[in-house]
Parts: structure tokens; sequence; C-alpha cells
């Protein structure tokens, strides 16, 4: 773990807090602005044909279903059979990046790494509901979007086609021998089985000079597998990611920056 970086990262780590904050406070306030929860409750409604308030019922009624549920004694199989199908993620990530203003807070974040770094052809792993891939689309980036869960791919492409943008949306099975510039990871890793060998295939999925971006949240609700909270310590989770051929570059609160040497 040892590295130039490294030193750089504890020597500026006193600074990270106050810019977080400020980030964190400009991207409430954005989102209050523009109104962005109530906005895309009624985007949402124009997808499903339900009432927002339908939309909000079934939102609570999701989160109970699967806070009740053991996950890590799950199959990857099993997982990954789950998280394809469920409608929670519909309901839930849009309204929660809408709310909080974190797609605007993560762009803040890493757009201006990426640009220095002259990195454009992106992968969004795990896009979710697509918040991100838009976002990085409207900054100019050529972006591929994958995800498991049918539901929010469903919904991705039909708001990406509504906004006339261009987002290449890949099936897992098509990212082997891809060569991608960056590939940035949010809310993502925490759900994963095998979690050492999902990283090294990322890697494998990059081009040399090419970079990971992720966060691991390791508190959370039922879906976040406990058996990833043994990477909680930093030195931990560095070592995996190390062992994938990937250099830590840089580290901004629960962010990662690594790059493929």
């Amino acid at each position: 773990m040892h590295s130039f970086q490294w030193f750089l990262y504890y020597l500026e780590k006193p600074f990270h807090s106050p810019r977080h904050k400020k980030i964190k406070r400009l991207a409430n306030q954005y989102a209050k602005d523009n109104d962005s929860y109530n906005k895309t409750l009624v985007e949402i409604a124009g997808y499903t044909g339900e009432s927002p308030d339908l939309i909000k019922s079934r939102y609570k009624k999701l989160l109970e279903k699967v806070s009740s549920k053991d996950y890590d004694s799950l199959s990857e199989k099993q997982l990954n059979s789950f998280y394809s199908t469920t409608n929670h993620y519909l309901y839930e990530l849009p309204l929660w990046n809408a709310g909080s203003g974190r797609t605007w807070a993560l762009l803040n974040y890493i757009v201006p790494y990426l640009k220095k770094k002259k990195q454009h052809k992106i992968l969004d792993f795990g896009g979710g509901t697509g918040d991100l891939s838009i976002g990085l689309v409207q900054k100019g980036f050529d972006v591929s979007y994958v995800d498991l869960n049918e539901p929010a791919i469903s919904f991705a492409k039909w708001r990406i086609n509504r906004q006339g943008l261009k987002v290449n949306f890949l099936d897992g099975n098509q990212l082997t021998g891809k060569d991608f510039d960056a590939i940035v990871s949010f809310d993502v890793f925490e759900h994963l089985k095998d979690l050492p060998g999902k990283i090294n295939f990322l890697a494998s999925c990059l081009k040399r000079g090419g970079v990971l971006i992720f966060n691991i949240e390791f508190s959370g609700d039922g879906l976040h597998l406990d058996e990833n909270k043994k990477y909680q310590g930093i030195s931990m989770l560095d070592s995996i990611v190390r062992k994938s051929g990937l250099t830590f570059d840089k580290k901004f609160k629960d962010i990662f920056f690594y790059i493929k040497k």
C-alpha cells in the first residue's frame, strides 16, 4: 500500500471534509432549485402509467420486502436472478439520486478527473436507471452502460431515448475484450459476490493507462452483502485492487481512483 500517491492522499485528507460538505450542500441545493424529486416522480409515472402516490407506496413495500431477506445465503446464480428481475431499483434509484442531487455531486467529483486524464470512452458498470450515464453523455463523454436489472435497463433506455441521447447499452457478456478509457461503478461493489474476481475482470476491460473509479458502501440494508464487509479496512481493499494490476492514484471520501499501468 505504500506509495507516493497514498502519501499525498493522507496529506490532503484533512482538506477533503470541507470540500465534501460544500459539494453535498450544493448538490442538495441543486436538487431543491430544480425540484428534481418531483420531476423524477412524474417521469417514473409517465413510464409506468402509475400515479405518484402509488409509486411511493410501491417503493415502501419493496423496501420492506428486500430488507427482510438474507442475501448472503444465496448462491451467485440465485442472487443474480433476484437482481435481474426485482422492481426495487426502478422505484428507488432515480428518486434517491434526484432527491439528494447525488448524480450532480458524483459528476463534480469525477468529471474534472476524467478530463484531466483525457479519458473519453467510459463504461458505467451497474448503471441502474441511467442517471450517471445521462450526466456523462451530457458532459461530452462516449458512454457505455451495463446492468443486470431488467426493469432498470428498460427505464434507462426509455428516458435516454426520450432525451435524444446516445448511450451504448451492453450485455455483461459483451464486455470481454473491451478496452475502455475508464470504468465508473457506484453503489455496486457492496452487492457483488466474489468481489476480487469482479474487480479483476473489470481491470481486464481497461486499456493501459485507463482508470477504475468506484465506491463501496459497507453499511446499509440487507442488500449489502456481509461477505464484503471484510474489505472495510482500506489496506485490504487496496490489496485486492492492486492484485488486479491497478495502482492507487487518488481517493476522495469514499471514492477510489485506480490506474492500470
